[in-house]
């Protein structure tokens, strides 16, 4: 049975400008902070919109622990940061349209 999946806008309170190592880094700080459970996340970054804004695909199921170890993730390789969850949608084109509503 296909696992049903939710898409993330989050907004960033720095700049990325290396994505390479930001979604390194990223992922190594989710993997320390939730633990086991992140490999139940399917988690995937799938667009960056902005310099500091980008979507996420979390798993249905564990939408809520993503959401949590956002709020409490303070910094992503010893630089401090912040991730507020600015929207949620079931398909990444609907997230993409509300983004070009947000951001712009």
């Amino acid at each position: 049975m296909k696992q049903k999946t939710r898409y993330l806008l989050v907004e960033s309170g720095v700049p990325i400008l290396d994505a390479r190592q930001f979604l390194s880094d990223f992922h190594s700080e989710l993997l320390g902070m939730i633990g086991m459970e992140y490999y139940k996340l399917n988690l995937k970054v799938m667009a960056f919109i902005s310099e500091n804004t980008f979507i996420i695909r979390c798993a249905n199921n564990y939408i809520s622990l993503l959401v949590v170890a956002l709020t409490f993730m303070k910094r992503v390789r010893s630089q401090p940061t912040y991730f507020y969850t600015l929207k949620s949608s079931g398909t990444m084109l609907a997230l993409k349209k509300q983004a070009a509503g947000i951001i712009s």
